[in-house]
């Protein structure tokens, strides 16, 4: 259920990821509802305008920083990992994306 409440908080690697590319969070959620498939959500997002060769690659190149160390989220990674990513309390990262590696693998 938390993870429902943060879904497209402005604060988290979902507010970063809309912002990058220039969506609302009811857009984005109303061409989830609408696609039948990964491949067709993938395909409206290719669509989109604001989605280009460059800022997919700026994109790939800075998400992987979120929450690190002089970088954008980083307080953000500090005061959500008590309750998002409690491992990464005693077992450090240093990325949003890191944490949700952490996260998800064990």
């Amino acid at each position: 259920m938390v993870y429902r409440l943060a879904l497209g908080s402005s604060l988290g690697v979902d507010g970063c990821f809309l912002r990058q590319f220039q969506l609302s969070h009811r857009q984005f959620v109303q061409a989830v509802e609408d696609s039948s498939s990964d491949e067709a959500l993938a395909q409206w997002f290719r669509t989109l305008p604001s989605v280009t060769d460059a800022s997919i690659k700026s994109w790939n190149r800075h998400a992987p920083l979120l929450g690190s160390k002089g970088n954008c989220g980083y307080l953000t990674r500090h005061l959500i990992k008590w309750v998002f990513y409690p491992k990464s309390v005693t077992h450090p990262v240093q990325s949003l994306f890191e944490a949700i590696e952490q996260d998800e693998r064990t």
